[in-house]
């Protein structure tokens, strides 16, 4: 498409967005219901989110790289959706991990990574370190 302006750009975001947010409210719904809707996430942290940012890259790498998808009920563009939505939660969550820096963070780059705790190197999500038991 030539001459996409702005406004074109604005107008098709704003689409997406509201599919997102539609798409956001009825998954939410049954993986935690009406209550706190990030419940599911909230318990790996935001770590556990940029794993699973990380599994639908890795989809899309495949399908970019393979042409096709061979689950049929979840397009690439599902997974698309999914990735924004996964960035948006990356990012509130981050924001709810790091309780003294504010919403619109102007600390420096030296005060946000001191209030970051390092992720853990032998890091399962299930509590248990397969690398252990060997």
């Amino acid at each position: 498409m030539s001459n996409y302006t702005i406004i074109d750009l604005e107008k098709d975001i704003e689409e997406i967005s509201q599919e997102l947010s539609d798409l956001r409210a009825r998954k939410g719904h049954d993986y935690s219901g009406t209550k706190d809707t990030l419940d599911n996430l909230r318990e790996f942290g935001s770590f556990g989110v940029l794993v699973r940012i990380g599994d639908k890259f890795k989809r899309l790498k495949h399908f970019y790289q393979q042409g096709s998808l061979h689950v049929v009920d979840e397009s690439a563009e599902d997974t698309m959706k999914d990735l924004i939505n996964y960035a948006n939660y990356l990012l509130i969550l981050y924001r709810q991990e790091l309780p003294g820096l504010k919403p619109n963070i102007t600390a420096s780059e030296a005060e946000v990574n001191a209030k970051i705790p390092p992720f853990p190197t032998n890091h399962c999500p299930t509590g248990r370190d397969k690398h252990a038991e060997n």
